[in-house]
């Protein structure tokens, strides 16, 4: 070690990191030497973070395991809290220095930062990572295999599928509603009446909607309607169970809403009436009992 003072009282002006040590306090003269006496001296201090990662980028396969690390050092010893920003806002994510999940899915794309926290004489210190960008590709998903929708009878159908993909897949819907005809329509095209659009963003990262449109809906176009998605890391075929209803015109409407408006307005007229009724019979009853007594 070194010699900090050769005083009686020993003054550290400025505390930092290297102050913390053991300090020994020893008395000589020409007589011999005092016992040694020792004191610990710590340093608190908020967390430093050192190191994150594995790295600030990565793109990384759907459906493998990420684990993300955060190195800090503190007195006292931090705890950790990972965030995911999200376009909804922040979601926490894990605790702990890693950050283990287990099987990518595309709604764990997006920003991920590590806070390391800790507490001094009663003041919390928090310090913020840089943040770790990830990137989920793969192929494409839907939530279910099979959906079921209705659609209006001599109205314009609209039949949706949202589906998560990276990159964007190719859509094909295949229509069997025509019996002995098998129709296949590419994305950005149309044949007998009817249109596939192209896909739009959902709200959703990574994932997008595919829409089949009916010019005219018929009866025999209820169907089941089967949607392939395809990139280059595999494929998804979803089915959808269209039910035909009848159509209801502005009129019709508008007719239903006047007649449930009428019929709630003559219920109420005649709970009005009724109560009305009972309360002058209660009054009459009661004045009827004062005059008998």
């Amino acid at each position: 070690g070194e010699i900090a003072s050769k005083m009686t009282e020993l003054s550290i002006p400025r505390v930092d990191l290297q102050s913390a040590g053991t300090y020994v306090c020893l008395a000589n003269n020409t007589l011999g030497s005092s016992q040694a006496k020792s004191v610990e001296i710590q340093v608190q201090y908020s967390p430093v973070i050192e190191s994150v990662g594995p790295r600030l980028k990565i793109r990384q396969l759907y459906g493998t395991k990420l684990v993300l690390t955060c190195g800090a050092r503190g007195n006292p010893y931090p705890s950790f809290t990972w965030i995911q920003y999200k376009s909804s806002g922040l979601e926490v994510r894990g605790e702990g220095r890693d950050l283990v999940i287990e099987r990518l899915v595309y709604e764990d794309e997006g920003s991920y930062e590590c806070r390391a926290v800790n507490s001094i004489l009663g003041q919390r210190h928090e310090t913020k990572s840089k943040p770790i960008k990830v990137d989920v590709y793969g192929s494409p998903k839907v939530d279910r295999k099979v959906s079921e929708v209705y659609v209006s009878k001599g109205s314009t159908g609209r039949i949706e599928v949202e589906f998560c993909a990276d990159p964007l897949p190719k859509q094909i819907w295949h229509i069997d509603s025509h019996p002995g005809q098998k129709i296949v329509i590419n994305e950005g095209t149309s044949h007998a009446g009817y249109s596939v659009l192209n896909a739009t963003k959902s709200g959703r990262r990574n994932c997008y909607v595919s829409t089949l449109q009916i010019r005219e809906v018929k009866e025999e176009d209820g169907a089941d309607y089967v949607v392939h998605f395809e990139n280059d890391h595999g494929r998804e075929i979803h089915t959808v169970r269209v039910k035909i209803g009848a159509f209801l015109g502005k009129e019709t409407l508008i007719g239903g809403l006047i007649g449930g408006g009428m019929t709630l307005l003559i219920i109420l007229l005649l709970v009005v009436c009724c109560c009305t009724k009972c309360a002058r019979n209660n009054k009459a009853r009661k004045r009827d009992q004062e005059r008998s007594v």
